[in-house]
């Protein structure tokens, strides 16, 4: 067994343990000590998060194929509500997406609020950002 430790998006620790399964929004941890525990995705830090999709769910792609594919839209799903949009992901902060449709309206939605597939393609951006804070347009094509 892999032990990870996962965190909340404060920092605090949750558990350490192994992904056994997940669910559209949770996942099924087994711990050190062989404990069953159901944790909310939208409870996960979004690096906890990204690596649950990356790794454990079947609707986990290539993100670098996917940011490739995309152009800039892609459909974004909350995780309480399963309500969608499809926009582009015109600024990130770490804590909230910023979204812009085909329309001029933007959405500003936090970040614990999407969906896992959401957060990981969120962090996938972050990674290919070099300093923190900065708007994830200059990663994607056709943003500008």
């Amino acid at each position: 067994m892999q032990l990870r430790a996962f965190h909340d998006s404060k920092g605090v620790l949750i558990c350490i343990g192994e992904v056994a399964a997940t669910h559209r929004d949770s996942a099924t941890v087994v711990t050190a000590t062989g404990e069953e525990k159901s944790i909310r995705l939208g409870q996960l830090s979004l690096a906890d998060r990204a690596f649950v999709a990356a790794e454990h769910s079947r609707d986990a792609t290539d993100f670098a194929d996917d940011l490739a594919r995309q152009h800039g839209y892609r459909v974004w799903r909350t995780v309480m509500t399963g309500s969608t949009l499809k926009a582009k992901a015109i600024a990130y902060d770490g804590k909230s997406v910023t979204l812009k449709g085909k329309t001029p309206k933007v959405t500003v939605v936090p970040t614990l609020k999407l969906s896992i597939e959401d957060g990981a393609y969120l962090a996938r951006l972050q990674s290919l950002v070099k300093p923190a804070g900065s708007s994830v347009a200059a990663a994607e094509p056709g943003t500008r």
